[in-house]
């Protein structure tokens, strides 16, 4: 498993934010298996509400989260805010990914996995306002300062494999 980001894949991205994407999904998809069943996961196509990746075994979705922190912190910014609660409330959220890096020089800090039974809705946060274009599409945030630590599946840690 490496800890670095293959910045190869750099070369047709512009905006900050598709080449993190692109870097962190690659990552993923290149070093990861299913916390799951221990499989290998795909990419869903881009731009699918609430999941990035599966597992063909055992059906098992996954949404990647990350961040260009020290650490982790006690939220982490997440999609559409209706449509996460009814993820949630539905029993059809994913389990979650966690990863955060250094940007100045692309490496990976920590990645996790978050089974998606710890997910309840209070710990979803609507953010005061919507979308510049789309003031009622309303953006949130996750709280994921109350999963207690035997819910958190390191695969990387402070560095460390």
């Amino acid at each position: 498993m490496l800890l670095n980001f293959d910045l190869n894949k750099l070369n047709n991205y512009n905006s900050e934010s598709q080449k993190v994407r692109v870097l962190t999904e690659n990552w993923v998809a290149n070093n990861i298996f299913c916390p799951s069943c221990g499989d290998k996961i795909f990419e869903y196509e881009n731009n699918r509400p609430v999941a990035d990746f599966y597992c063909n075994s055992c059906k098992e979705d996954y949404e990647l989260k990350s961040k260009n922190t020290k650490t982790l912190g006690s939220t982490i910014a997440d999609g559409q805010y209706n449509i996460m609660i009814n993820k949630i409330t539905n029993n059809t959220n994913p389990h979650f990914f966690f990863l955060n890096y250094e940007k100045k020089n692309y490496e990976i800090i920590n990645f996790l996995a978050v089974p998606k039974y710890l997910f309840m809705p209070d710990m979803i946060i609507p953010r005061n306002k919507g979308l510049k274009n789309r003031p009622n599409y309303i953006m949130c945030n996750m709280n994921i300062s109350t999963i207690p630590d035997s819910g958190k599946i390191f695969f990387i840690k402070d560095k460390k494999i």
